[in-house]
């Protein structure tokens, strides 16, 4: 979503002011949200999930701002905004961190969630709900999301 070089450029200003240590956290995906109850589909809702934040952390201080408009003109607006919120009286280093060994996608996914159709979402929940009734006649009401 954003190039490493313009987070780097945000975090540099974010640090501007003072502080020990800052982050960047995005998010963009999409969910669905499928209530599935005593057998049946009580509700079905779909979103969007996008976010970005800034993190600056000062000794056992830390200053997060967030917005839920993940541009670059916001960003750079959260950085600036960083700056002024900073109370503190060194500058910050800014240092890169080594590569994840789980870079390129922390959990693996086989299939994208997104990409299955409802239908197949529904017949999952059905799954879900067989197995647990199924094991122990006491079960009398199984929720699933």
């Amino acid at each position: 979503m954003f190039s490493s070089d313009f987070l780097a450029s945000c975090i540099k200003t974010a640090l501007a002011s003072g502080g020990d240590y800052a982050d960047a956290f995005v998010e963009s995906g999409a969910d669905t949200l499928i209530v599935f109850d005593d057998g049946k589909v009580k509700s079905i809702s779909t979103g969007l999930v996008a976010g970005v934040g800034l993190r600056v952390i000062t000794g056992r201080n830390y200053v997060y701002l967030y917005a839920s408009d993940p541009t670059e003109v916001r960003l750079r607006e959260l950085a600036s905004a960083m700056a002024e919120a900073v109370a503190a009286g060194k500058i910050g280093t800014m240092c890169a961190l080594p590569p994840s060994p789980l870079e390129g996608g922390r959990h693996r996914v086989a299939r994208d969630p997104v990409k299955a159709d409802l239908g197949t979402k529904i017949d999952m929940l059905k799954r879900a709900d067989a197995a647990a009734r199924s094991a122990a006649p006491t079960i009398s009401q199984v929720t699933a999301t």
